[in-house]
C-alpha cells in the first residue's frame, strides 16, 4: 500500500516528498486546495495539476536533476537545452497528481525575455538551480528570483537548489543561506 508521499512508479518518496511540502505551501496559503486534489489548471475532480518551471544557469544540472527526479537515472553527458517540457503523474494520498515541469536552457532568459513572462505567468512554483562550484551561478540566481517575484509576485513557492555537490565548493553553505532565507 503507498502512503502519502509515494509516487505510484516508485518506493523513493524522500526527494519526491519537498514536492507534497511546497503544494501544500499554496494551501496554507489560501491558495488552491491541495486535499481535495483542487488543480490551478481546471482538471477534472480527484486530479491536481500544477506547472514547474526550472531556471538557472547554463550547465547547472537542471535537465540532471529533472532526470533524478522524474526517472530515477543520472545524465552524465551534456547537452544544451533550449526548452523541454516533462510530466510526472504521482498517487499521492488517493489524489491524482500532474506535474508539468518546464527545462529551460541557461540563457533561456535572456534570449527569449518575451517566453520567459508567458512561462512564468503559468507556473505553479519555480525552481532555481545553481553550482555550488561555480559563483557566477549562485549570483544569477538572485536576479532570476527578483525576476520571478516581479512577474508572479511574494506569494509563489520558490525552492532554490545548490547542485554539483561533488565539486570544490566557491559557495559556502552560510552565503547560500543567508541570501535564500
Amino acid at each position: 500500500m503507498e502512503d502519502e508521499h509515494t509516487p505510484c512508479h516508485s518506493g523513493r518518496n524522500s526527494r519526491r516528498s519537498s514536492i507534497i511540502s511546497l503544494l501544500q505551501r499554496r494551501k496554507s496559503r489560501g491558495q488552491e486546495s491541495f486535499d481535495s486534489c483542487g488543480s490551478t489548471s481546471g482538471s477534472e475532480s480527484g486530479k491536481a495539476t500544477y506547472r514547474v518551471v526550472v531556471l538557472g544557469s547554463s550547465m547547472v544540472g537542471k535537465t540532471a536533476i529533472i532526470s533524478q527526479f522524474l526517472y530515477d537515472s543520472f545524465i552524465s553527458g551534456y547537452k544544451e537545452t533550449v526548452d523541454e517540457m516533462y510530466q510526472g503523474e504521482f498517487d499521492v494520498g488517493g489524489c491524482e497528481l500532474t506535474l508539468n515541469i518546464q527545462d529551460t536552457g541557461g540563457s533561456y532568459v535572456d534570449d527569449f525575455p518575451a517566453m520567459v513572462g508567458v512561462s512564468l505567468a503559468s507556473a505553479d512554483a519555480v525552481l532555481l538551480v545553481f553550482s555550488v562550484a561555480d559563483l557566477h551561478s549562485f549570483e544569477e540566481v538572485s536576479r532570476l528570483r527578483d525576476l520571478v517575484q516581479s512577474v508572479k509576485g511574494d506569494e509563489i513557492p520558490i525552492v532554490v537548489v545548490g547542485n554539483k555537490t561533488d565539486l570544490p565548493r566557491e559557495i559556502t553553505k552560510e552565503e547560500v543561506e543567508a541570501t535564500v532565507m
